[in-house]
């Protein structure tokens, strides 16, 4: 998908990440750290350095400023780069609070 087809404008952005992947049985069975690379409201790309599975649903807490912000993801893009990986999320569960978050942090960024 191009950049100007995205739903949701996207936001160069630097912040701690950690995503748990959970295996059929919804026992986790993964955990990797990283940081983000993008966010909009609509999803994030990642840098980290374990593979999370293609189109498997990951639970994630991002740090912004003092704000830990929980959501659900779908990885929707997975490219390993030597020993990063770089991945693709939308946003599948993000609570109104933390939508909210996101929408003020992107646009205090963007001005």
């Amino acid at each position: 998908m191009k950049k100007n087809q995205r739903k949701f404008p996207r936001v160069d952005s630097l912040n701690l990440v950690s995503i748990r992947h959970f295996d059929e049985n919804q026992d986790p069975d993964l955990l990797t750290v990283g940081r983000t690379l993008d966010l909009s409201e609509g999803g994030i790309r990642l840098e980290v350095n374990q593979a999370v599975p293609l189109f498997s649903k990951v639970s994630l807490m991002l740090a912004i400023h003092e704000t830990i912000i929980k959501a659900r993801g779908r990885v929707v893009y997975l490219s390993v780069e030597g020993d990063l990986v770089h991945m693709g999320l939308d946003f599948i569960g993000l609570g109104a609070k933390d939508r909210k978050a996101i929408k003020n942090y992107l646009a205090s960024e963007s001005l």
